[in-house]
C-alpha cells in the first residue's frame, strides 16, 4: 500500500518535510514511566463498506441489528479542539439524550446563534431534528452530565459574547430527563482581574460536579493570557456540590501542573471520568507530558502520574527538539473501571522544532501517525496499542494524503491523523474504545480519505486487544463522520453520537464565508455481539461449549500447549497472528472430545515477540496473548 504522509504546520509559517509510519513492533522511547507503542499500519480483515451513499435520515449499521438515526442538525462543524466531550447519555429505561454544539447560522455571520443542541428519545420515537439551540445566547462546547440523586440533567458550556469576551459558564438543568424546559445559571464567571473559562469537561461523582476547563482565550479583546503557577493560558479545575449548590472550588491548578513541566495550557487537550468517589484527570498535549490526576475522595485530593514524558520539560517553542518524539495530538479519554482505575487512551502525536531563530511561533507535527494508545492504572508498563486505521487488503495502490489544509478548509489541526479522536467505555473486564480513522478506499477526486468511525475491544481488561472494525462503513462512500462520543452503560450495546458531513474538515470561516451546512448529528446504536461476531462473550450469549485457560509454558521458544475445556465434542480452531495482523499460525483440531485438551501449538519459525491466539469452537471465539521467546 502506498500512502503519502504530507507534514502540517503550525501557526504562521510554512515548511516542508514528510515522515512515513514506522512498521513493526513495539518500539522504545526514553519516557518516564512507560514504553512507546510505536506506529505502524497492519493489514485489515474488517473493511465492510455495504453500501455507496447515504439513504434518507436513517441507516443500517455495521452488522445484523444496528441501526444509525440522525438526531440534529448544525451550521457548526468543529465539535471539539481535540479530545471528545461526553454528549450522550443513556438510561436503563430505555430512554436516551443526546446534546451537540449547534448554530442556526454559518461563518458568514460568525456563527451568532451558537449553543447547545439537544434531542432525547423517550423510548418509542425521538424528538424533532432541529438546529435551534436550549440556551437565550450565545455559547459553546457543551459537556453532557446526569445527576442520578436529583433526576437532572446538567449540560455546561461556556459563554462567549458577540463582541470576543469569554465570560465563564452556564450551568445548565432540565429538572427531569427528557425536558425541554431548560434553566440556566451563569457559574465560574469572569472576575476584575480573570476572564472566565472555556471548554469545560464535567463529570458526576457523588454529591459532586467535577470541572476541568481552560484560560486558553484566542480573541483578540482578551490577548493577555493568564498566568497560574508559571504557567500561560493553564487547565484549572473546579468542583460543584451538587447538594448545595455551592462551588467549594473555583478555577484551581491541580498539584504538579507548574512552570516545571508545562509552558502553556491548551484547548481541549484533557478528558476526565468519575465513579463512586473516585475521579480521574488525563492531559496531555503535543509538546507536553500525559499525565494523570487521579482523586479517591471527589476531587478534594489529588496525586499525579507522568504516563508519558515529553522530552523537553515545559517546552517554549524556542528549544531545539530534532528527535521528533512522540506525544499526543491532544485527544485522549480517560475511563474508570469497576475497581476504580483508570484506562487512559489517546492518539500520538509527533513534532519537532529545528529552528529557534522565530521566536514562539512554529514547530512541526507529522500527520501520518495510526496509534490509540492505551495506558491502565496500576501496570506502570501496560502501554499497548488499541486501536489503527487499517489498510483495505482489496485496494491494490491507492493514495492516502493526510494534510493540515484541503482546498483552505483546515483539516482538524494537530488532529490530522490516520487515527484519532478516541472515546472508551468499559463493562466488567471488555473495554471499548471508539475513535475516527481514515479509510483508505474512500477517497475523494483529490485524493484524500475520509474519516469513518471505528471500535476496538479487550475483553480482558486491556491486557490484548482485538482489531478494530469500522462501523460507520454502510453509511456510503464520501461521507466523513467524527468526533464520536459513546455512553457509559455498554453492557449490551454500544451507544454513540457523532457528526456527518459530506466534506472534509473545518471550515474556515475568514476563507470560506459561503461553505455552511447544515451538518447531520447522528445516533448510533450497535449490539456488541454484531461488533466482533461473538468474539465479546459473557454479554449477550454465554459462551456454553467451551473454556480456555492460559497456555503452558509462556513464554516460550518452539512449542506450547493451549488448554482448552470442551462440555461437548467440537471442532477447534486455533490461529496466531502477529503484531501486524498477519497471520503465522492456523490449525484445525477436529473432532476433539469433550474434555480438558491440551493443544499442542508449534511455533518454530516465528521470531521472538508477542503474538495473539484465538481459539475458535462453533459460535464462539476467545482470543488470548502469548510471547515467544
Amino acid at each position: 500500500m502506498k500512502k503519502f504522509y504530507l507534514l502540517g504546520l503550525l501557526a504562521a509559517s510554512i515548511a516542508a518535510n514528510a515522515q512515513a509510519p514506522q512498521t513493526g513492533d513495539l518500539g522504545n522511547q526514553a519516557k518516564t514511566t512507560s514504553k512507546q507503542t510505536g506506529d505502524f499500519t497492519p493489514a485489515s480483515p474488517v473493511i465492510n463498506r455495504q453500501a455507496t451513499s447515504r439513504v434518507g435520515l436513517t441507516g443500517k449499521g455495521y452488522g445484523k441489528n444496528s441501526t444509525w438515526v440522525v438526531v440534529g442538525q448544525t451550521e457548526f462543524d468543529r465539535p471539539t479542539n481535540a479530545s471528545t466531550y461526553r454528549r450522550i447519555i443513556t438510561y436503563p429505561n430505555g430512554k436516551k439524550s443526546v446534546i451537540w454544539t449547534t448554530s442556526t447560522d454559518g461563518p458568514g455571520t460568525g456563527y451568532l446563534g451558537r449553543g447547545t443542541g439537544y434531542n432525547h428519545f423517550d423510548g418509542t420515537a425521538w424528538g424533532t431534528v432541529s438546529k435551534n439551540r436550549i440556551e437565550s445566547r450565545r455559547t459553546g462546547y457543551p459537556n453532557f452530565d446526569y445527576d442520578p440523586i436529583s433526576g437532572t440533567e446538567i449540560i455546561l458550556s461556556h459563554k462567549v459574547d458577540s463582541d470576543g469576551y469569554s465570560g465563564g459558564m452556564l450551568f445548565n438543568t432540565n429538572g427531569t430527563i427528557g425536558s425541554n424546559s431548560w434553566t440556566g445559571v451563569s457559574a465560574l464567571d469572569t472576575t476584575k482581574t480573570l476572564p472566565g473559562v472555556l471548554w469545560p469537561r464535567t463529570a458526576v461523582s457523588g454529591d459532586y460536579m467535577i470541572v476541568i476547563a481552560s484560560y486558553t482565550d484566542s480573541s483578540t479583546r482578551q490577548p493577555s493570557r493568564v498566568r497560574l503557577n508559571g504557567v500561560r493560558a493553564p487547565q484549572v479545575y473546579s468542583r460543584l456540590n451538587l447538594r448545595t449548590n455551592v462551588w467549594d472550588v473555583v478555577n484551581q491548578t491541580l498539584p504538579g501542573y507548574d512552570s516545571t513541566r508545562y509552558y502553556a495550557g491548551g484547548g481541549d487537550n484533557y478528558a476526565i471520568d468519575a465513579k463512586g468517589n473516585n475521579v480521574a484527570i488525563l492531559m496531555g498535549g503535543l509538546t507536553d507530558d500525559i499525565a494523570l490526576w487521579k482523586s479517591a475522595d471527589n476531587g478534594a485530593t489529588w496525586t499525579k502520574t507522568i504516563i508519558d514524558s515529553f522530552p523537553v520539560p515545559a517546552f517554549d517553542y524556542r528549544q531545539l527538539v530534532l528527535d521528533t518524539p512522540y506525544s499526543t495530538d491532544g485527544a485522549l479519554s480517560v475511563t474508570l473501571d469497576a475497581t476504580g482505575n483508570a484506562h487512559c487512551f489517546w492518539s500520538y502525536g509527533r513534532m519537532f522544532d529545528n529552528d529557534t531563530t522565530n521566536g514562539n511561533t512554529t514547530y512541526s507535527y507529522f500527520p501520518g501517525q495510526n496509534t490509540i494508545a492505551h495506558w491502565y492504572e496500576g501496570r506502570p508498563d501496560s502501554l499497548l496499542l488499541a486501536g489503527f486505521s487499517p489498510e483495505d487488503p482489496t485496494d491494490a495502490d491507492e493514495v492516502l494524503t493526510v494534510g493540515q489544509v484541503i482546498d483552505n478548509r483546515t483539516r482538524y489541526g494537530n488532529l490530522s491523523k490516520l487515527a484519532t479522536a478516541p472515546s472508551a467505555v468499559n463493562s466488567g473486564d471488555t473495554i471499548y474504545v471508539v475513535y475516527q480513522g481514515l479509510t483508505d478506499n474512500d477517497l475523494d477526486q483529490q485524493g484524500q480519505a475520509f474519516y469513518d468511525i471505528y471500535v476496538a475491544a479487550s475483553v480482558d481488561n486491556g491486557l490484548t486487544w482485538l482489531a478494530p472494525v469500522n462501523i460507520t462503513a454502510t453509511m456510503g462512500l464520501n461521507e466523513e463522520q467524527t468526533f464520536a462520543s459513546v455512553a457509559a452503560d455498554c453492557r449490551t450495546n454500544l451507544h454513540l453520537t457523532f457528526m456527518n458531513t459530506r466534506n472534509q474538515g473545518f471550515y474556515d470561516a475568514t476563507n470560506n464565508a459561503e461553505k455552511v451546512g447544515p451538518y447531520d448529528i447522528v445516533y448510533y446504536q450497535i449490539p456488541v455481539e454484531d461488533i466482533f461476531d461473538k468474539n465479546v462473550v459473557g454479554l449477550n450469549e454465554a459462551n456454553d461449549l467451551f473454556s480456555l485457560e492460559q497456555n503452558f509454558p509462556n513464554p516460550f521458544d518452539v512449542n506450547t500447549n493451549v488448554p482448552v475445556k470442551l462440555n461437548r465434542s467440537s471442532d477447534v480452531k486455533i490461529s496466531v497472528v502477529n503484531m501486524i495482523g498477519q497471520t503465522v499460525y492456523s490449525n484445525t483440531f477436529a473432532n476433539s472430545p469433550a474434555g480438558v485438551n491440551n493443544f499442542d501449538v508449534n511455533m518454530a519459525s516465528a521470531k521472538a515477540g508477542i503474538y495473539f491466539y484465538t481459539v475458535e469452537a462453533g459460535e464462539f471465539k476467545v482470543t488470548r496473548k502469548f510471547i515467544v521467546e
